[in-house]
């Protein structure tokens, strides 16, 4: 029989007013909205397995050249975390699905934890498309990002990957070339925790009956099989940056 799992979601931070066609490509233009960095609690009966790390949550870890996140006492890496009973230290397991400074800093706060990584975006990350050099914080002077510091804790993954039982990584590139998303199993079913290859609900509906590639993406054609994949799969999407999915306080709870 094979194991299930919830799905609890925290809120790192805000950041306050985004562009939404960086998440729907050509759709959207000039429509701001608030936007969370998400990270995700996995529990089964067995054991835990965190989902993202988020930005960085201190202010000597975060660079000028990004935006600014909006913290409040009540999201927040320690808040969240304590507030589901977990501490730092009680995490052994990470899934990083891409290494963007919004969903792979504060690994240092995990010192325990092994870090499941693609191996196609270690390699993306340390040669990176030049708009996206910044999203990856390498080669930017006087900083070292968090994963470079955490890289001896890095296990690399070679596609799709049965991390344990009922828990599924899938490579689904395009927003970057490693990008890899999680199809966890609930008692109500399959869902996928999407990252930024769908980062809100409005990627769904494309208002033409399809759905919204990213707006920020390294392949255009790797997006349309990405998204062929997630289709196919028949799963509930949780994206990576909508605070609807907040609303309920866990998965299948809703």
């Amino acid at each position: 029989m094979t194991s299930t799992w919830t799905i609890e979601p925290m809120a790192f931070g805000e950041f306050p007013e985004v562009e939404l066609s960086g998440y729907t490509y050509s759709k959207n233009q000039g429509v701001k909205r608030a936007s969370p960095a998400l990270s995700f609690l996995l529990r089964s009966p067995q054991r835990m397995v965190l989902v993202d790390t988020g930005p960085a949550q201190r202010d000597q870890d975060h660079h000028p050249s990004h935006v600014q996140l909006r913290r409040s006492p009540d999201f927040g890496l320690d808040v969240s975390l304590e507030r589901l009973g977990v501490a730092p230290g009680d995490i052994d397991t990470i899934v990083i699905t891409h290494l963007h400074y919004d969903h792979a800093c504060n690994l240092d706060r995990f010192p325990r934890a092994k870090i499941y990584l693609q191996a196609e975006e270690l390699r993306a990350a340390v040669d990176p498309i030049t708009h996206q050099k910044a999203m990856y914080e390498f080669g930017l002077e006087d900083f070292v990002p968090s994963w470079v510091r955490a890289s001896w804790r890095v296990e690399r993954v070679r596609g799709d990957f049965d991390l344990a039982d009922g828990l599924r990584l899938l490579l689904l590139p395009g927003h970057t070339p490693g990008m890899q998303s999680v199809l966890v199993q609930t008692e109500s079913g399959p869902h996928l925790l999407a990252s930024d290859i769908i980062s809100s609900y409005d990627n769904l509906d494309d208002g033409a009956g399809g759905w919204a590639y990213p707006g920020i993406h390294t392949d255009l054609v790797a997006c349309e099989r990405s998204l062929e994949k997630i289709r196919s799969l028949g799963a509930v999407v949780v994206p990576s940056h909508d605070w609807r999915v907040m609303d309920p306080a866990w998965y299948p709870g809703h």
